[in-house]
Formats: C-alpha cells, sequence, structure tokens
C-alpha cells in the first residue's frame, strides 16, 4: 500500500479541524492567514475551528478591527 499526502485524500465530512494562531505583532498578516485557511477548509469540507491568540502586544484590539468577519465570537 502506497503511503498518501492528507491533502490528496478526500475526507468525508464532516471532518474537525482546530487551529491555533498565536498572534504577537501580526496585525497585518493575520487577515491573509485566515482567509487562506478558511479557503482551505471549504475547498476541502473541512469543519472549523480557529483561536486567535493574542499574546499582549499592540494588537489587542485586533480582533475588534480585522478579524469581526471572520468570526462570531470572541473571548
Amino acid at each position: 500500500m502506497e503511503p498518501q499526502n492528507l491533502f490528496e485524500q478526500q475526507l468525508e465530512p464532516p471532518a474537525n479541524v482546530s487551529v491555533i494562531i498565536p498572534a504577537y505583532n501580526e496585525e497585518e498578516r493575520i487577515g491573509p492567514v485566515l482567509n487562506e485557511i478558511l479557503d482551505f477548509c471549504k475547498l476541502n469540507s473541512l469543519n472549523l475551528q480557529v483561536i486567535v491568540s493574542i499574546d499582549g502586544d499592540d494588537s489587542t484590539d485586533l480582533p475588534h478591527r480585522n478579524l469581526e468577519h471572520f468570526f462570531s465570537f470572541f473571548i
């Protein structure tokens, strides 16, 4: 049996994916990163949970300014 690349396999929905993103000085990059993750999960029919951990830098208000359109829940 040949090994297969996970990304080449068709996963049966619903596969659950959790992504934790530490964000320190990532204000400019977090939006594009989230877009890539969301696009990949939509393309592969994956259920997605994303946790963005703001690590106490100057972007502590980042969720309210740049991430509102990505998520419906903030802690």
